[in-house]
């Protein structure tokens, strides 16, 4: 399936729309993966340096999210999604990432 950010796919067409599509999740990062490596992300951050830890969820949470967004444009019928964009909020409950975009049907 194609994702694309653009409105519009070079060098195909798009014959249908299907509405909406959408993908989220929320999670909690205080139970992802133990206190022992919430300590040692919690040092790293003081001392510098990438969180790897958090960097790795932050990617494991987007994908699971753009996988839901393209089961939900299949389950509409569309073979392509346009205009997606993606958003993420934080709150005491844990962090949400949404992807939405538009289902469409496109030909060669």
């Amino acid at each position: 399936m194609i994702v694309t950010t653009n409105a519009a796919i070079a060098g195909k067409q798009i014959t249908a729309y299907h509405g909406i599509a959408s993908g989220n999740i929320t999670y909690s990062r205080s139970f992802d993966k133990g206190i022992k490596a919430e300590i040692k992300q919690s040092l790293k951050s003081l001392m510098g340096g990438e969180l790897v830890l958090y960097s790795d969820m932050k990617k494991h949470y987007f994908d699971m999210a753009m996988t839901r967004l393209m089961a939900d444009a299949k389950e509409k019928g569309a073979n392509a999604i346009v205009g997606v964009s993606v958003s993420e909020t934080a709150s005491q409950v844990g962090d949400t990432v949404l992807v939405i975009g538009t289902a469409v049907t496109i030909s060669d």
